[in-house]
């Protein structure tokens, strides 16, 4: 029996997840080309590991990006289907549903965000909430609640 050892042959899974840390996508999603290429390298990790949900939420922000509303719902919804749920992924689905108008289901996901930012916020470390050279999360905190109320209200006026 002959084994043969190729190195240096990394599967497009392999290298996706390679690019993926090493250009940080997590982090923040910036629009341009790099952005069409990180949607291709988060679609080849996601057939590898289906599993991961944050992989469907930043290739989501990516789709958002380019303005791929259905697309980047579809991938939100994923991560609540794989319970995955935090403040921010439906603050950001209502977003979404916002741009197209689907106002009802926007607002319930501005709510739902709400009361999962809220919940979040009291299990913070009280030392956490103070102001750093990151900024001041309690501000940012009582900045995040006023503009969900703002979004509910116009939601809730749309809706019929």
């Amino acid at each position: 029996m002959i084994i043969i050892v190729i190195f240096g042959c990394e599967s497009k899974y392999e290298k996706a997840f390679e690019e993926i840390d090493k250009r940080e996508i997590y982090a923040s999603p910036i629009k341009g080309e790099e952005s069409l290429e990180e949607i291709e390298l988060l679609t080849n990790a996601i057939e590898f590991k289906p599993e991961l949900s944050a992989l469907y939420f930043y290739r989501a922000e990516q789709f958002e990006l380019f303005g791929e509303y259905e697309k980047a719902i579809k991938d939100y919804q994923t991560c609540i289907e794989q319970d995955w749920v935090f403040g921010n992924l439906f603050y950001q689905k209502g977003i979404c549903e916002l741009k197209l108008k689907n106002y009802e289901t926007a607002n319930v996901d501005f709510q739902m965000a709400k009361r999962l930012i809220e919940e979040e916020w009291e299990e913070w470390p009280e030392e956490e909430k103070e102001p750093n050279h990151w900024g001041n999360p309690r501000l940012e905190h009582q900045d995040m609640l006023k503009e969900l109320e703002e979004r509910m209200s116009f939601t809730k006026s749309r809706i019929k």
